[in-house]
């Protein structure tokens, strides 16, 4: 029989880095369905009466890192396996921004924006029609949008603590717009 678990994006859920020493927040057998809230790359979610709810990680890294859930444990599995995950829905929520400028990164540097001020997009988002509307200026735009998945891993096989952002042989950082 399989089972449905939730799993909400509370602080004790949160983890900045990846570790196969960190423990399971949640084991569960092959064909299991899990569904995950999540929070902002800024450690924090918007409400809709312009309050904001900051989070912090289990782990207390001291390097910042994505804000991920997890991890979640498999039973009967072992290294050298293979494993399949399958992603039913991303279902955004109400709200979403970005920024550009004003510090140093692979894309503010080719854009020549490292030294300029930082601005930031606050878009509200209609998950039903996929449209994203942000205002700039007294000017609307309004943009289609396809959630994708961004970071998703297995724990490595070497011990410590791994960063977040590179993608490598057991996932990551991998921002592909496939991945929908």
């Amino acid at each position: 029989m399989t089972r449905k678990y939730v799993i909400d994006a509370v602080d004790k859920n949160l983890h900045a880095s990846f570790s196969n020493a960190y423990e399971p927040i949640l084991t569960v057998q092959s064909g299991d369905s899990v569904q995950c809230s999540t929070i902002d790359i800024g450690w924090g979610n918007n409400d809709k009466d312009g309050g904001r709810h900051e989070y912090s990680s289990r782990e207390k890294e001291q390097a910042w890192g994505h804000p991920i859930i997890g991890p979640i444990g498999i039973e009967q599995t072992k290294p050298g396996l293979t494993l399949e995950v399958k992603i039913n829905d991303i279902v955004p929520s109400w709200y979403g921004w970005n920024c550009a400028g004003g510090k140093w990164n692979w894309h503010n540097d080719q854009l020549g924006l490292v030294n300029a001020k930082q601005i930031k997009l606050d878009w509200v988002l209609d998950s039903s029609k996929m449209i994203a509307s942000t205002s700039i200026e007294k000017q609307t735009f309004t943009v289609l949008f396809r959630p994708f998945m961004g970071v998703k891993r297995n724990a490595p096989k070497e011990a410590g603590v791994h960063s977040t952002i590179p993608p490598r042989y057991c996932g990551g950082n991998i921002d592909c717009k496939e991945l929908v």
